[in-house]
């Protein structure tokens, strides 16, 4: 089997690991300089965008995981399809949070940037490994 049947072996939950894994990454690094920058609210702030980025890959990578299960892949369009849900879920949810003071808004703002496109890495990883398989 070459590398990238191995990659896609590892299939969903594989990819859920790997997003487990870069959060556990930014949120090690970034837990000094947010303390020192924002306090404790810039933690919770930080925690709060990388649950919400997070949350948004893992769904977005459901209707590939379907489409692979179904027989077929999901290509290209299914892949776009799939970072619209991504996109969707985040400004959605990053909006009712700010809306809503549930967080310091500066700091949740920054750090949905910063995940955000930490978790497109291994989104487009997972989508690729899909399509080679």
């Amino acid at each position: 089997m070459n590398a990238a049947g191995r990659r896609a072996r590892g299939g969903y939950p594989g990819f859920l690991a790997a997003l487990a894994g870069i959060g556990a990454l930014l949120v090690a690094a970034g837990w000094m300089p947010t303390h020192r920058l924002a306090g404790e609210s810039g933690i919770v702030a930080m925690l709060a965008a990388n649950l919400l980025t997070l949350a948004a890959s893992a769904i977005s990578g459901l209707p590939l995981a379907v489409a692979r299960r179904a027989g077929g892949g999901a290509g290209a369009a299914g892949f776009l399809k799939a970072l619209g849900i991504r996109f969707a879920v985040v400004v959605v949810g990053a909006a009712a949070a700010v809306a809503k003071g549930l967080v310091e808004a500066p700091a949740f703002l920054v750090w949905v940037a910063i995940s955000y496109l930490a978790y497109l890495v291994a989104d487009v990883r997972y989508a690729l490994s899909l399509a080679r398989a």
